[in-house]
């Protein structure tokens, strides 16, 4: 894992997609859909379930989820370390034809910009090169 870190002014200007809807969930229907979304992708061992998607949002934690013309295609989690320091992690968006132009760039970006202050962190695995360029282009930085 690499650690990355970035200060929310220096955050790359970005034109967020028209329609973007991204919000805060705790609705456990609408996490499944988020789950199933991945799943039906990705083969990972270390998937959340509803239980602990229930569990960090019992902790504090704050999960959203991205949608275009009410089609979720997306979600992350962000976790406020202090008032001034922030953890972003399990981004994921579904590429279908229709929703090709939107990603997790955009997914991340909006939370950034309308959810944190200070100090932004996250973690990406070495062999994940489309994080490594998604936060790049963020304007996180290697710590």
């Amino acid at each position: 894992m690499i650690d990355f870190v970035l200060n929310k002014k220096d955050l790359t200007k970005r034109d967020l997609p028209h329609g973007l809807k991204v919000g805060e969930t705790k609705d456990s229907h609408i996490i499944m859909t988020c789950i199933n979304l991945f799943n039906k992708d990705v083969s990972w061992g270390g998937m959340f379930d509803v239980f602990e998607a229930e569990r960090r949002i019992k902790d504090g934690q704050k999960m959203f989820v991205a949608s275009i013309d009410d089609e979720i295609f997306g979600y992350c989690w962000l976790e406020e370390l202090n008032p001034q320091e922030f953890y972003i992690y399990n981004a994921f968006s579904k590429k279908t034809d229709y929703l090709k132009r939107y990603g997790a760039i955009d997914i991340v970006h909006y939370i950034i910009k309308n959810y944190t202050r200070g100090i932004i962190k996250l973690k990406v695995d070495v062999w994940n090169t489309k994080s490594l360029k998604i936060i790049k282009k963020l304007g996180f930085s290697p710590c």
